[in-house]
């Protein structure tokens, strides 16, 4: 079957002429950048995240800003389209163009066109490790932004999750039980707001006791008070963490001087505030009685470490 680009004419009307045209002008299926950009001018998370970057670049070869690429590769990501080279099609799209900033349309595709995807590929590349770890900062000046005021309480909801992995990407390894070939960024949540605190990137194979750093941390913090949330009964974590020798080590410097405490009742991620009269007293050794608030959960258990012993 033949395919023809000739527009089609009808029938005029008086003063019009009504024609089909196949080429539509310019058209874009994605309205997300619009939107994006405008949350992104209210919260300034693109020009919080630009500052943490060291821009290396020669200012001679310089045709796009970093910030107009890290709202280039944001949006596109947001929208969808996570794969770099997706930039080479969309640096044309007129919604693209009109959430980082740029004309809709312009004559001169050279000015008008934003990164392609070989100029987001350095750029990812360039991205050294301080420029990581200032990366991090930013995502926590930025939850922490957030807040107009202080929160009452914060809960950290600490947790990996499969990012699946295409082709020979570095830290990519093949997961038995996500049974695909992945990373597994650890991410750290606010579970009330389920706002983003910060994310570190690993490597797709099973987390040793070395990458979680639980035994350190436990071993830092023998002289102060600690506590200590899961999902997870005591008597499963073997099975979770897989190691017995590993289990056996960190448990033992968990549960030795700790008093656990079962919630039961309703989620915590759909409380939006802590309800003032579920209010429960810790009484410890010298006498001194502390309220200690929490909201019922039927899957959080948590686990007071301290030097003295705490009795309910």
């Amino acid at each position: 079957m033949d395919s023809t680009s000739e527009q089609l004419r009808f029938a005029s009307i008086p003063g019009c002429t009504i024609r089909a045209d196949f080429a539509g002008g310019g058209l874009s299926s994605d309205l997300g950048p619009l939107l994006l950009k405008g949350v992104d001018r209210q919260i300034g998370l693109t020009a919080r995240v630009c500052a943490a970057i060291d821009d290396t670049r020669h200012p001679g070869y310089i045709t796009h800003t970093l910030h107009d690429i890290l709202k280039q590769r944001i949006y596109q990501i947001a929208s969808g389209y996570e794969d770099g080279n997706d930039c080479n099609s969309l640096r044309h799209d007129p919604m693209f163009r009109l959430g980082v900033g740029c004309k809709p349309f312009d004559t001169d595709e050279a000015d008008g066109a934003l990164a392609s995807g070989s100029t987001i590929s350095r750029f990812e590349h360039a991205v050294d490790s301080k420029d990581i770890y200032r990366l991090s900062e930013a995502l926590v000046d930025q939850f922490i932004a957030g807040y107009a005021t202080p929160p009452e309480a914060l809960v950290l909801d600490i947790d990996h999750s499969e990012d699946a992995a295409y082709g020979q990407q570095p830290l990519a390894f093949y997961n038995h039980y996500y049974q695909s070939t992945c990373h597994l960024p650890l991410l750290v949540f606010e579970g009330l707001s389920g706002a983003l605190v910060a994310a570190v990137l690993r490597p797709g194979k099973r987390p040793t006791g070395a990458e979680n750093a639980m035994i350190e941390i436990i071993d830092d913090r023998t002289t102060k008070s600690t506590i200590i949330t899961s999902q997870i009964p005591v008597k499963a974590w073997h099975d979770v963490i897989g190691e017995p020798t590993l289990a056996d080590a960190i448990l033992d410097r968990i549960v030795h001087r700790a008093h656990v405490i079962q919630l039961t009742g309703e989620t915590m991620r759909k409380l939006k505030k802590l309800d003032p009269t579920r209010t429960h007293e810790v009484k410890t050794n010298h006498q001194h009685r502390t309220p200690f608030k929490c909201s019922r959960s039927s899957r959080i258990g948590v686990h007071v470490h301290q030097n003295s012993q705490i009795n309910a």
